[in-house]
């Protein structure tokens, strides 16, 4: 009977085990872009089958411009997030600084909070970095990084007209990962 004790104690707190941590840039795990936008926490994921995770690395050889685009999507929120890097070098683990005037060299984010309004860099004013910190291309490789980005457009679109809503919005402590396919 003891016995028998024992396994229902050993069943119950096995059972009361924690659930594994959320996985971050430094531990690997899923797809995601995570950031704070004026102080409040988004993450977009790719666990579960209604999201879908894009990545893209290509060259433009009449340019030439090399781009790095990460687009995550929650269908299930009706979210969307992009993280897009425009670089006149192929890009390579480093950061990368935003410049809005010159278009060999522009990280951009774009933040769908509801189908027809979010936030992106549009403006003559928005800056920021992007850091790539891990690059394998291979399939199945991994691209990790870190962004910050100010003086970001709140934006509406409605019937196709697009209207600012307001500006000067921030994205602090952002990280994306991304599995190439």
């Amino acid at each position: 009977m003891k016995l028998f004790y024992s396994l229902i104690c050993v069943l119950c707190l096995s059972a009361c085990q924690k659930e594994a941590a959320t996985p971050d840039a430094k531990a690997g795990g899923t797809d995601f872009i995570e950031f704070k936008l004026d102080g409040t926490l988004h993450r977009l994921e790719n666990n579960v089958s209604i999201n879908t995770s894009v990545v893209t690395l290509s060259n433009t050889p009449a340019l030439p411009l090399y781009q790095l685009i990460h687009v995550l999507y929650s269908g299930q929120l009706k979210q969307q997030a992009t993280v897009h890097l425009i670089s006149s070098q192929s890009i390579q683990v480093k950061k990368y600084e935003f410049s809005s005037f010159d278009v060999s060299n522009r990280p951009s984010f774009m933040f769908l909070d509801t189908p027809t309004s979010g936030y992106q860099t549009s403006g003559p004013n928005a800056r920021g970095t992007i850091e790539i910190t891990k690059l394998d291309t291979l399939k199945g490789g991994i691209v990790e990084g870190t962004f910050t980005l100010s003086n970001l457009d709140q934006f509406t679109q409605t019937n196709g007209i697009y209207q600012v809503l307001s500006a000067n919005h921030k994205v602090t402590e952002g990280k994306f990962r991304a599995t190439f396919k």
